[in-house]
């Protein structure tokens, strides 16, 4: 092949060093993942962790859980926080999109009246991570392109807790 046939490519941005400080012991803790919105696991909106959830200032949480663990999944703080519960099957073929402009709706909500938001997580981390993909490009938080470089730290947070 001569040089003017040669294959180029554009070369990789530069990593940001600083979205990577997760670590695995963090797979418990709410991470926030865009300005104002924060993932973690159902441990991270428990009884015991109140003081945590008001220091970061959450107002919303979205608790995503199966049917099967209505009776003892709930909220914890009804009269504190807002909550939004979705009942989703545990399953790759679970139609997820029915949640989506009832779930960005709730996030809309919150993020116009100054709150923050806490997703959190007891089913498959995919359907959960899709979910919150989904709200923000159906143009939840009204990002611009280059707002699009916080996804970055959202990828090793779903990478994590894969």
């Amino acid at each position: 092949m001569d040089e003017a046939n040669k294959l180029q490519f554009p070369s990789l941005p530069a990593a940001k060093e600083e979205q990577l400080d997760w670590a695995y012991t963090m797979r418990r803790e709410m991470q926030e993942i865009l300005p104002g919105l924060f993932l973690g696991p159902y441990s991270a909106a428990v009884k015991s962790k109140l003081s945590m959830l008001e220091k970061q200032g959450i107002t919303h949480i979205v608790c995503v859980r199966q049917d099967i663990e209505a009776n003892f999944i709930k909220p914890n703080f009804p009269h504190k926080f807002r909550y939004l519960v979705l009942d989703i099957a545990d399953n790759p073929v679970e139609n997820i999109i029915r949640y989506f402009q009832m779930t960005k709706e709730f996030i809309d909500g919150c993020l116009e009246t100054g709150g923050n938001e806490c997703f959190s997580i007891l089913i498959s981390i995919f359907n959960t991570i899709f979910s919150t993909f989904s709200v923000l490009m159906l143009g939840s938080l009204k990002r611009t392109l280059e707002e699009d470089e916080d996804f970055g730290s959202m990828q090793v947070t779903a990478a994590q807790n894969g």
